[in-house]
């Protein structure tokens, strides 16, 4: 493989099919170019609070600071972390790691359909593109999520300044919203943006994948 950084690897894409060109950072898929909607117009519930107050807690195991807990209508509780680091995968987000885990403990995508449509997935932050197709092919009901895409892209160009995106350029939790997914966030921003500040530093020491 080439000696290609990753800013010029991602400034060669286009994601034709979605609208996206990261080159000329035009966006003009209407459902993704707002990267600060939110979907928080009511308060957040003591119920919810609970749950993402946890999955911020999980944030703290992960390899990155980022946690997930999914929560089924009849109160189990399935969690997991970041686990990029230790598994040698960069796809291991929290998210991804939870949807792996679900799926090998006797739950069947197809059969339990129901019950993943009736479940919230409490997320530490915003999840990136990746997890969010995650949620739409897994069939997840309800998103509430913490520190939004903007706010922690922030914090790595803060602590590395040297960085070009830490995420992609676009939210989708609009696009999440328009196929029907509950989406709620972010919510929680300060606590959960606390622990990404104080983690990302100790996660990526001097070595930031992201730079320019």
């Amino acid at each position: 493989m080439s000696n290609i950084s990753r800013r010029q690897l991602l400034t060669q894409v286009t994601l034709v099919g979605g609208g996206l060109s990261l080159q000329n950072m035009v966006i003009p898929n209407a459902v993704a170019a707002d990267m600060n909607n939110k979907f928080n117009n009511k308060p957040l519930s003591d119920h919810d609070k609970k749950y993402l107050l946890r999955a911020i807690a999980l944030s703290e195991k992960g390899d990155y600071p980022y946690g997930a807990l999914l929560r089924f209508e009849d109160g189990e509780i399935i969690e997991a972390w970041n686990t990029v680091l230790s598994s040698g995968d960069p796809t291991r987000h929290a998210e991804m790691t939870l949807f792996s885990k679900i799926f090998t403990q006797d739950l069947d995508w197809i059969k339990d359909r129901g019950k993943l449509k009736t479940a919230t997935l409490y997320i530490s932050a915003e999840p990136c593109t990746m997890c969010a197709g995650g949620i739409f092919w897994v069939g997840i009901g309800r998103v509430v999520h913490g520190a939004s895409v903007t706010a922690v892209d922030d914090i790595y160009k803060e602590i590395y300044p040297d960085t070009a995106f830490s995420q992609l350029p676009v939210s989708v939790m609009a696009a999440l919203h328009e196929v029907g997914v509950d989406v709620n966030g972010p919510y929680l921003n300060d606590k959960s943006a606390e622990v990404v500040r104080r983690r990302v530093k100790s996660a990526f020491d001097d070595n930031n994948p992201f730079e320019k």
